[in-house]
């Protein structure tokens, strides 16, 4: 998103020309560079001429090819789209009446719900997939954690092939009436080695409040970016190096039985299923449960070393 300044050349004493104003700011980041892969959300499609996701970047998922997620709610690639002023949109909305979850999964039986869903890992033939061992990725995102949002959870975060799980943004929504034990109106950042296995299954959980960042999150659209090298990862908000941890002080992160292969990314707005965690919305209380709306300016990757595939 470029701002194009006037331009005004006349004679000797002639008013130099502006130059381009950037209205973000440069994605060039010290010891990084420029990224190796990146989304500003400004594809348009060839046919309308409307914006909309780039195909060749994102897998916009259905439930077709999800089936029914543990969420209480129903993907749907309706519910993803980008506007005008090329930010990226993830609603979850209410449906009408609920879909049926069948007596043989787990989760919400009730899934009153749909939202949207996009990754980058290879579910059928010609899917977009993509990943990196080692780097630095970024999001600039405003989330709908707040006052009458009970059950979202924004989520921005990177999987790989073994059980690995990095979630770089984590922002819960909440209802004032609600009390449960995660922060509200904050944003977190979690390890995960291996999330099918609780028994398994070791974290580390940096609330970002905890650690300098910006309280009330939903208010404005905030950066959250994640380093991740053979010798230190990084939590980065807004420019801020919240987290900064080794081999020698969490050295999970670096165990090859849960982080030995590339890192693909994902996005996505879950809404509940948990009532103690997330909260599960209410069809009785939707006063509680707003329409949610995810906003996502841009997401930038930065490789490590040679690693620029």
């Amino acid at each position: 998103m470029v701002v194009l300044a006037a331009v005004l050349l006349v004679g000797p004493n002639a008013i130099p020309a502006e130059e381009p104003v950037p209205a973000d700011p440069p994605a060039s980041v010290p010891g990084w560079g420029e990224p190796v892969w990146r989304d500003e959300f400004t594809h348009r499609d060839p046919e309308t001429g409307q914006p909309s996701v780039d195909p060749a970047k994102w897998n916009v998922r259905g439930r077709d090819d999800l089936g029914l997620l543990f969420d209480a709610a129903v993907v749907d690639r309706d519910q993803v789209s980008v506007d005008a002023d090329d930010i990226l949109h993830i609603r979850a909305e209410w449906l009408d009446e609920p879909v049926i979850r069948p007596p043989s999964q787990t989760g919400p039986r009730e899934l009153w719900h749909l939202t949207g869903y996009l990754d980058q890992r290879r579910i059928n033939p010609g899917d977009v997939t993509r990943g990196w061992r080692y780097g630095r990725w970024e999001i600039r995102a405003r989330t709908p954690s707040g006052p009458q949002t009970l059950g979202a959870l924004s989520g921005f975060w990177l999987r790989n092939s073994q059980s690995g799980e990095i979630d770089i943004l984590e922002a819960w929504g909440y209802d004032r009436q609600a009390v449960r034990e995660q922060r509200i109106d904050t944003a977190t950042t979690t390890v995960h080695t291996h999330t099918s296995d609780p028994s398994q299954n070791q974290k580390y959980i940096w609330h970002h409040s905890e650690h300098g960042g910006p309280e009330r999150v939903w208010q404005d659209f905030h950066t959250y970016a994640f380093e991740y090298t053979p010798t230190y990862a990084a939590v980065v908000v807004d420019g801020q190096v919240l987290v900064r941890v080794t081999p020698a002080t969490h050295p999970n992160l670096w165990d090859e039985r849960y982080f030995d292969s590339p890192l693909h990314m994902r996005l996505n707005l879950h809404v509940g299923p948990s009532q103690r965690y997330w909260g599960l919305p209410d069809p009785d209380r939707r006063e509680a449960t707003q329409n949610l709306d995810l906003q996502v300016d841009w997401v930038r990757v930065w490789a490590f070393g040679d690693d620029g595939s």
